[in-house]
């Protein structure tokens, strides 16, 4: 991030170059090198031509104006041969564009004679330059606070501002690699807010009628808070503080267990669920407090704020009960599981016990297992008196974000299973049906809470917030102790094919500079971008299936070698454009054989690189599983998958049962690697929408399909292997169909009812 200081160098007084100096020292210290500051007597070097070095305006994030009636004379001279002049011409452009923040202030005169007509009414300090040192060249007393709610001020705004950055456009070449490119050739660049896709899980928790965010992997899950707090900044930042999702895999299940579970002789008085809520209320209440103080250490709360010394005296506080030097640092995930985790040990094992009254021991326990009393404990009562107070006052909420459960119990739930579940030791067994259970009790709980808090109009939860991202598999641990699942009103992060392709479209646009075309059906914007920059390339492949000769449009092509997940087409969309520019000069259309082998060699990467990599972690020898199809047939009748699948074992430490053959194919439909065909008659008789059911297009209805005795009638219903794979296991093409060829009215129809289909 970059902060630039406009002034005059006519102010001949040493004193502005002194406090110039001053600033820059302290900014770039408060924000530990966060934030550079640019200014010409420090920053441009003799000779050096400084027409170009002005063009740093341009790409700086906050530009800070010191108005004297000397900057105001040399603006109005209006030459270019004049430096300030110049200069000004440049701030006023990024003005008209919004491209930074611009914070004026006057350190000579007022705002009639010192500063322009165009920053009037947003000065954010005066300051007499000739009066603002000691002797000593330190501040005078009665300009710290001005000083400090400056440096504050020009803090805050870079920050703001860099989140809001648009970046004026590189060449097309640039931007196709910065937005279609591998991650790994940019790891820190942001996906600008024109290219962000709104999506209803988006909607859901801006106005927190969702709290909970369901993905299966490569949904989007872990770039969905960029888009939270990124795709309108304004509107977050008018909404919530500031944001500071924690991984949910630094909670150390096996440590919780063993708290948790001590004093057994306690568990009449405080049952397991009653001890897992107070945990998480600690971990939730703890986090609150993180959120303000993190606010008051990123500059956000004004130093005249009467609440501002509150939350100072909290974060110096909550550092060292954290033992970290920064709360914006990176391992804060882990300090806030220890210390709630530590905290409850202490007052669970300890506390409530001293704190008991003998005449009624049993009753007052019970009375002082409650949160405050943990607080009070924690902070200090009277400090957490003072906190309480301030943050109540707030009129922004407090984001909990929640993410990283993927892993989370992943040892827990293998060792459980292993060591216990599969011993011939009958008290090893209990042990792990016990596991079991508090594992399965363990997430319930944490929704139970969030649920509890987020119905609180007092106190630390007044202003709270959720939004908890989580994969399938933990949710089906709530569902065996939820029946009323559904109240939690969770919402999907699934795609369907219109969704994608808006995404993409979206990207698109923004490279080449298009705009006004939302209103136009998304299938004709994608069709005139691929004509107009994409001329060589056919927007229909031929595709043979069996002896018949076919036509399949370009995009449905892109989406069939997919998963359907925005990374999936992204980069297969790149091997298009890759074969755009290596035939570019060529001038040819390029041959239907020649895009259709480089997208089944990035399919075959997609399988390895994040099919397999990433669902390792739900069946470890995934790989081998789908490499028992090696050779198959596409299209297979329903004996013939049981079968296979008869035969292979699943290695997972899941806690459902994976011994008999249907059991498994529902998993490998669930993860999208198998389909269902069903043919006509079917489809009339169950109300299927579609021949060709995956989990992506139709969700999980189908599988009921396997409940009846039906699904062995011959012809009738068919397993399908997801065509991805088609070259990677050298799959026989046994139908006469393009498997998955949807028609573009179907794709409509079911973006329409998307938010009816039973996807997770």
């Amino acid at each position: 991030m970059r902060c630039y200081f406009a002034y005059t160098w006519r102010d001949e007084d040493i004193k502005i170059s002194i406090f110039l100096q001053y600033l820059k020292e302290k900014i770039e210290d408060y924000t530990e090198g966060e934030i550079s500051v640019i200014y010409d007597k420090k920053d441009f070097k003799f000779g050096d031509n400084f027409e170009n070095k002005e063009k740093l305006i341009y790409e700086s994030d906050c530009i800070v104006i010191f108005f004297s009636s000397k900057y105001k004379e040399r603006v109005e001279t209006q030459t270019d041969k004049n430096g300030v002049c110049r200069e000004y011409k440049k701030i006023l452009k990024v003005k008209e564009i919004e491209r930074a923040g611009i914070i004026p202030v006057i350190i000579d005169g007022d705002e009639n004679s010192a500063v322009t007509n165009e920053f009037k009414k947003n000065v954010a300090a005066k300051i007499d330059i000739s009066d603002i040192f000691k002797k000593d060249k330190n501040i005078k007393k009665k300009y710290e606070a001005i000083v400090e709610k400056l440096l504050r001020r020009i803090i805050r705004e870079t920050k703001l501002a860099n989140k809001k950055k648009k970046n004026l456009p590189g060449s097309k070449e640039s931007m196709m690699e910065e937005l279609f490119g591998e991650s790994k050739a940019r790891p820190n660049k942001k996906i600008p807010s024109e290219c962000m896709y709104e999506t209803d899980a988006y909607r859901g928790v801006m106005s927190q009628t969702t709290r909970y965010i369901i993905g299966r992997k490569g949904s989007g899950k872990t770039t969905f808070f960029d888009l939270l707090e990124n795709f309108d900044v304004d509107e977050f930042e008018k909404r919530f503080k500031v944001l500071k999702p924690l991984k949910a895999e630094e909670i150390n299940l096996e440590h919780v267990y063993a708290v948790l579970t001590s004093y057994k002789e306690d568990l009449t008085i405080f049952p397991i669920e009653k001890r897992l809520q107070l945990f998480w209320e600690i971990y939730t209440y703890i986090y609150a407090v993180f959120v303000v103080c993190l606010e008051e250490e990123s500059f956000n709360i004004d130093v005249d704020d009467e609440r501002y010394p509150v939350f100072e005296e909290a974060g110096i506080f909550l550092r060292d009960k954290l033992r970290i030097e920064k709360l914006a640092q990176d391992n804060c995930s882990e300090a806030i599981f220890t210390s709630a985790i530590e905290t409850y040990g202490e007052f669970f094992g300890v506390q409530i016990v001293e704190d008991a009254q003998l005449e009624s021991f049993l009753a007052s326990l019970v009375a002082n297992f409650h949160i405050d009393n943990v607080m009070k404990k924690y902070f200090g009562a009277v400090r957490y008196e003072k906190i309480r107070k301030a943050i109540v006052k707030c009129k922004k909420n407090i984001l909990i974000a929640l993410d990283g459960f993927d892993t989370l119990s992943d040892k827990f739930r293998s060792d459980t299973i292993h060591i216990y579940l599969n011993s011939d030791d009958k008290k090893k067994q209990e042990i792990g049906r016990k596991r079991l259970k508090f594992e399965g009790l363990f997430f319930r709980s944490m929704f139970n809470v969030f649920e509890k808090l987020y119905g609180i109009n007092r106190g630390i939860m007044k202003n709270v917030s959720f939004c908890i991202i989580v994969p399938q598999d933990k949710i089906d641990q709530v569902k065996k102790y939820d029946r009323d699942f559904t109240k939690y009103n969770f919402a999907s992060l699934s795609w369907d094919a219109i969704d994608l392709l808006k995404m993409l479209v979206i990207r698109l646009e923004y490279i080449f500079g298009i705009k006004d075309r939302e209103n136009y059906d998304v299938c004709e914007r994608f069709e005139y971008i691929m004509k107009k920059h994409f001329e060589s390339i056919p927007l229909e492949l031929e595709v043979k299936p069996g002896a018949r000769e076919c036509k399949m449009d370009l995009f449905l092509y892109i989406l069939r070698l997919s998963f359907w997940r925005p990374r999936d087409i992204i980069k297969n969309f790149y091997q298009i454009y890759t074969v755009y520019k290596n035939n570019e000069k060529k001038g040819a259309v390029v041959e239907t054989n020649t895009l259709k082998d480089v997208l089944y060699n990035r399919a075959n990467e997609i399988i390895e690189e994040d099919f397999y990599y990433e669902y390792r972690t739900v069946i470890t020898n995934i790989s081998e599983i789908m490499d028992a199809f090696k050779g198959k047939n596409i299209v297979l009748e329903m004996d013939e998958i049981y079968a296979i699948l008869d035969k292979q074992t699943f290695e997972t430490a899941m806690l459902r049962d994976f011994k008999n053959p249907k059991s498994k194919f529902m998993l490998l439909y669930e993860l999208g690697a198998v389909g269902f065909y069903c043919d006509q008659k079917v489809q009339n008789s169950e109300n299927v929408r579609c021949k060709y059911c995956f989990n992506y297009n139709e969700g999980l209805e189908p599988l009921n399909l396997l409940n009846s005795d039906k699904i062995f009638e011959k012809g009738c219903i068919k397993a399908v292997i997801n065509p991805i794979f088609v070259r990677k296991l050298s799959l026989k093409y046994n139908t006469r169909d393009i498997i998955e060829n949807y028609s573009w009215d179907y794709l409509f129809r079911n973006h329409t009812r998307k938010a009816a289909i039973k996807r997770i």
